[in-house]
């Protein structure tokens, strides 16, 4: 998966573009990963991914080099130029449109008033759990919120705590929905701790899987629902 402006509340950084070529990825998945890049920026007018937001409509795309595919989630009818896009993806790929519940507009807007709410993250959301990362999800369902778990729970307090967390963000959000997961937080990286194609300045990094499908949910993480 790629990308939150819409950046990772928590210090973030991208994922790296798909020019740098990961270990155990063919010649074929970085050429249909070339080309399906391509084609989302064409969809997107060519926007950055913490511009796109701006779109009407647009909630987020999903990128699948290994099957050639593009997954695009739009709320509401899809505009001609886009459609025709869609439907002349190129050989070899395909491009399938989704109806979101959200556009990106409204999830982010929904993700400011929870990072202002809770002081971007310093202070806990219910007086016990504190969130460290916070992300729109790629297919307009909502916000990913990644979590800071009470050490020693139990499988089933920690499934209540995800859904505490849930309501509360809601309440915050206006009703857009609040995917909660306990999760590390970032580990933050110095300008020594670099990687191709070399970012040069601090943030965090989360592991990545190279042949998994990319997103544009500015650092989107996996989460878990009540």
């Amino acid at each position: 998966m790629t990308a939150p402006s819409g950046g990772l509340v928590a210090a973030g950084k991208p994922v790296a573009p798909s020019e740098t070529k990961p270990t155990g990825v063919s010649a074929a998945a970085l050429k249909r990963q070339h080309a399906l890049d391509e084609l989302a920026y064409k969809i997107t007018n060519n926007l950055p991914e913490d511009e796109r937001h701006r779109i009407p409509g647009y909630a987020g795309l999903v990128v699948d080099p290994e099957g050639g595919r593009l997954s695009l989630y739009w709320k509401g009818e899809l505009p001609a130029k886009v459609r025709n896009l869609a439907n002349r993806s190129g050989k070899g790929l395909s491009v399938v449109t989704k109806q979101a519940s959200c556009s990106a507009a409204e999830v982010v807007e929904a993700r400011e008033k929870l990072a202002a709410a809770t002081d971007a993250g310093r202070l806990p959301i219910d007086g016990t759990h504190r969130w460290h990362t916070l992300s729109v999800a790629p297919d307009g369902s909502g916000l990913e919120l990644g979590f800071a778990l009470e050490p020693g729970l139990a499988p089933a307090q920690a499934t209540a705590a995800m859904c505490t967390v849930s309501t509360e963000a809601m309440k915050i959000t206006g009703g857009v929905k609040v995917l909660a997961s306990p999760a590390p937080a970032p580990a933050t990286t110095s300008r020594q701790d670099d990687w191709a194609p070399w970012w040069a300045v601090p943030g965090s990094r989360r592991p990545t899987t190279p042949t998994a499908p990319r997103d544009s949910a500015f650092g989107a993480m996996v989460s878990h629902t009540c």
